[in-house]
């Protein structure tokens, strides 16, 4: 849980610190349409490789991961 944390944080630290370069740099709407990319792919990301776990016990999920 430690870990999920510190990536959290350090991902909010990131886009603290390059949303105002950002906004400069390429405009209001390019930087939403960058975060909006960046979240997509994420989810692309999570959704190749994070099996789903619902409806099964410890067990077979263990067995999944090995």
């Amino acid at each position: 849980m430690s870990i999920a944390t510190i990536a959290n944080w350090a991902a909010n630290f990131v886009v603290a610190v390059s949303f105002l370069t950002l906004l400069n740099a390429i405009s209001n709407a390019g930087t939403f349409f960058l975060m909006g990319f960046l979240s997509l792919v994420a989810v692309a990301y999570f959704w190749k490789k994070v099996p789903e776990t619902e409806g099964l016990t410890l067990e077979e999920i263990e067995r999944e991961m090995a």
